[in-house]
């Protein structure tokens, strides 16, 4: 989950109250907290904490848990060094987190703040005195010493630290582009390196990172596509529903080229998070659908979308049949039977509108399949390329058709209940 439900965001607010209360103990709320929500930062941080300050053997878990769920922070870094240094000391793993945990406080203010120079010093043992020189002199005095004291590292260290180091280099691009070795390195790494990207898109659903860090946000959606493993879909799903003026194109990118890398796979990872959907997802995943290469199965899951929608209100209901419905005759062509079954089986939900965008699509569209293309931006394009500033926009890769549009005052087409004016008018007319 990258954006909190309501329900989550209730549970948590129960939680605090509870404890403010003096009803659970600190400990308690955060780890209900975490059995809601098992990807919750704040108490992946809060157990992290406590773990390692009370000797816990779970200390290490925690940290590598906070490490995956916040990678552009320190503290989860920083835990895990302190672990892995009452261990053993002299491990090289200990050098190697701390010096990445420092190297992530450099534009933070509130991490250099807490930073205490003199004991980090004295850990060290630190050449000169530290007292009296700027905070920020004596991190980059900090980071100099641990790369000399790492030295050569053996290649089980480095293959470790890789990855980490990797998305460092992805987050201090936020101001500027990629340089192409890394953008390769992340995809080659890509088993490796997807939790902490899939951990980038859950720093911002959590409001933990900023605006200006949305390059960052959409890089990282594009390298999980380009990786290509299905399970990164439901976390690029969550974006694709919210529509982001920024992120919904970048999270299509990757919806789309990783359904052209893998499609029998996508199809399966599909079908399998279809039961769990509701109406804006299927939606979404109608017209994605629509729009991967041909391979067998898509009709069924297709019809699998409209499975349980009477329990929808019932402007979702005309929102999902009407999708299901173009999305099969994309697949099968305008004459298709199953898309002709589907009408007559859900025409109750179809709105006289939906039905007059049917029978239109029926009269105009060509006669066979929507033939769709791949996307025709590249990875580094993404990356490491200047946006095009030009306004001219490629259709090429859009359906035949595209979906009636409500009118203003109309329930919107995504079913998220809202008006359409307040909802997907302005965004459509852009298209």
């Amino acid at each position: 989950m990258i954006f909190p439900s309501d329900a989550v965001i209730e549970h948590r607010r129960s939680l605090f109250a509870r404890m403010a209360s003096g009803k659970i103990t600190q400990d308690e709320a955060f780890r209900q907290a975490l059995q809601a929500d098992p990807d919750d930062i704040t108490a992946t941080r809060f157990l992290a904490i406590a773990a390692r300050e009370a000797h816990d053997p779970e200390a290490e878990r925690y940290a590598r848990d906070l490490i995956r769920l916040h990678p552009s922070g320190d503290e989860g870094y920083l835990a895990l060094a302190h672990v892995l240094g009452e261990r053993d000391s002299t491990s090289p793993l200990v050098n190697a987190y701390l010096q990445l945990a420092l190297e992530k406080m450099r534009d933070n203010d509130d991490a250099l703040e807490r930073l205490d120079t003199d004991q980090l010093a004295k850990r060290l043992g630190f050449p000169r005195p530290v007292k009296g020189l700027p905070k920020e002199d004596a991190l980059t005095a900090f980071i100099d010493l641990l790369k000399y004291l790492r030295g050569a590292e053996s290649e089980a260290v480095a293959r470790e630290l890789e990855p980490h180091r990797l998305i460092l280099q992805l987050c201090d691009s936020w101001d500027g582009l990629m340089e192409p070795t890394v953008v390769d390195a992340i995809v080659q790494n890509g088993e490796a390196c997807a939790p902490l990207l899939l951990g980038i898109l859950k720093e911002w659903g959590e409001d933990l990172l900023t605006e200006d860090d949305w390059p960052v946000v959409e890089r990282a959606l594009a390298l999980l596509g380009e990786i290509g493993d299905p399970a990164a879909l439901p976390a690029i799903l969550e974006f694709l529903i919210r529509q982001d003026d920024d992120l919904s194109g970048p999270a299509e990118w990757a919806f789309r080229r990783m359904a052209w890398q893998d499609p029998v796979a996508t199809l399966e990872k599909i079908r399998e998070i279809v039961p769990q959907t509701g109406s804006a997802e299927r939606v979404i995943l109608a017209h994605q659908i629509g729009l991967m290469p041909n391979v067998p199965g898509r009709s069924e899951v297709l019809t699998s979308l409209t499975e349980g929608i009477g329990d929808l209100h019932k402007d979702e209901q005309d929102a999902v049949a009407l999708s299901a419905i173009v999305a099969v005759m994309m697949v099968e062509g305008r004459h298709s039977p199953l898309a002709s079954s589907l009408e007559r089986q859900y025409g109750g939900a179809l709105s006289r509108k939906s039905r007059a965008g049917i029978r239109d699509i029926r009269r105009d569209a060509p006669d066979g399949p929507f033939v769709p293309e791949p996307p025709e931006l590249t990875i580094h394009q993404i990356c490491c390329d200047e946006p095009d500033s030009g306004d001219e926009e490629d259709d090429s890769a859009q359906p035949f058709v595209q979906a009636p549009r409500p009118g203003r005052n109309d329930p919107c087409w995504c079913g998220s209940g809202k008006k359409y004016k307040k909802c997907h008018l302005d965004q459509d007319q852009r298209r």
